[in-house]
């Protein structure tokens, strides 16, 4: 819309808009005072919608039109006089008084809404019109008198004049900027604003901070989950709809990280005796979460574990809790890894190697990570039976089934 704006003000190839005064546009809406006549008002809307970028204009023309929120009205002295409108299919949409907002938001509205009608309305009988219309829309809404009655009183008392010409915003200097506490909104709201006022001489008793900081924090609450947020939400992924480069099955470590030491590319794994073997069928590398993993020892021994967390960060786990392991004599209250290579390997976690062979990811909806993950590493250890002896898990998680 700018630049088609833009270039019928520009190109004059449309005669006609010599004759327009006053051009006003909100988005896709259009205000304008025509001062020619109505033939050539339709000859000038024809040459308007006659564009290459299929924009198409409807029109109304009067000496009364609904612009937006306004009435406009022309009298026959050539005054313009507005007032405040509202669609006949609106509905009384206001927040409702007992909503989970700050009190001062909630004090606010009603100033706000009579000063919106004060500045919109040109004429005083207009106003007041407006204004019963507003005290009933409040009432409705839960508002008590009092916080009406202030509305009211604060737009009576409030020129038109400065309100269609607000001030100028002051620059302010590091002292005067304000400090600004941001968080979600809730019913603790007031005892952390006592919270901050109360310690905030901490913090201006610094020598350094009292020089740029205020002396109170401003607070700014953000809107908390309401029920929609929770129970509406779009199954929509534009993560779904990007079309990904086709990588590799397998796992393939980064090379560079300390975990890779003890990492392997490979393509397929085996049961512990060596009698099936079984294909990765993911793309795995260190750096991803939600892993299942195959860690074997020096003497073919298979361990099958799980983590939420990036897989490197289990593995140097592992390697550090081996090697704490020698300085430990009571191997009871060793986790399995380390026991074991306490007990065969010296404590050398230089022979284990470990990678990646399947992963877990959540659909749309969520859910528990862990849970799933810990019954994808239950089938894993019984598919590729290595629960003691043959292998070194000590038990099948059956309670993520449950």
């Amino acid at each position: 819309m700018g630049a088609w704006e833009r270039s019928i003000f520009q190109d004059g190839t449309i005669p006609e808009m010599d004759k327009v005064q006053g051009w006003m546009r909100y988005i896709d809406d259009i205000w304008f005072v025509w001062e020619g006549t109505m033939d050539e008002l339709h000859r000038l809307m024809n040459k308007l919608n006659d564009n290459s970028l299929n924009i198409h204009l409807t029109y109304k023309c009067g000496r009364k039109l609904d612009f937006l929120d306004l009435k406009i009205e022309v009298l026959d002295d050539g005054t313009i006089t507005t007032d405040l409108y509202r669609k006949p299919t609106s509905t009384n949409s206001l927040l409702h008084y007992s909503s989970s907002h700050p009190a001062s938001t909630i004090r606010g509205i009603p100033i706000g809404q009579f000063l919106r009608a004060r500045r919109i309305c040109s004429q005083q009988e207009a106003f007041e019109e407006q204004a019963v219309d507003l005290v009933c829309r409040f009432s409705n809404r839960g508002y008590s008198k009092k916080s009406i009655r202030r509305g009211y009183k604060r737009a009576i008392n409030t020129p038109r004049a400065k309100l269609l010409h607000p001030p100028i915003k002051k620059c302010h200097s590091n002292m005067e900027e304000p400090v600004r506490f941001i968080s979600n909104f809730n019913n603790q709201w007031n005892e952390l604003r006592k919270i901050l006022n109360k310690h905030w001489n901490i913090l201006k008793s610094d020598p350094i901070l009292r020089k740029v900081i205020p002396t109170s924090p401003q607070m700014v609450a953000k809107r908390s989950q309401n029920i929609k947020d929770l129970l509406v939400h779009s199954h929509y992924d534009s993560s779904r709809n990007i079309k990904k480069r086709a990588l590799p099955d397998g796992f393939f470590p980064c090379g560079f990280c300390k975990a890779c030491l003890n990492l392997r590319r490979t393509f397929s794994f085996s049961n512990w005796n060596g009698s099936k073997n079984y294909e990765i069928r993911k793309h795995l590398t260190c750096a991803s979460r939600g892993v299942i993993y195959y860690a074997k020892c020096p003497c073919e021994m298979i361990y099958i574990g799980l983590t939420t967390r990036e897989l490197k960060i289990r593995v140097r786990e592992h390697i550090r809790d081996i090697e704490k392991a020698a300085t430990i004599e009571d191997i009871s209250i060793l986790k399995t890894l380390p026991r074991h290579f306490k007990a065969h390997h010296k404590c050398n976690p230089r022979g284990l190697i470990i990678w990646g062979i399947d992963q877990v990811e959540l659909g749309i909806r969520g859910g528990d990570l862990g849970q799933v993950l810990a019954q994808y590493e239950s089938r894993w250890i019984f598919r590729l039976g290595t629960l003691t002896p043959q292998g070194l898990n000590e038990n099948l998680g059956f309670n993520a089934f449950l």
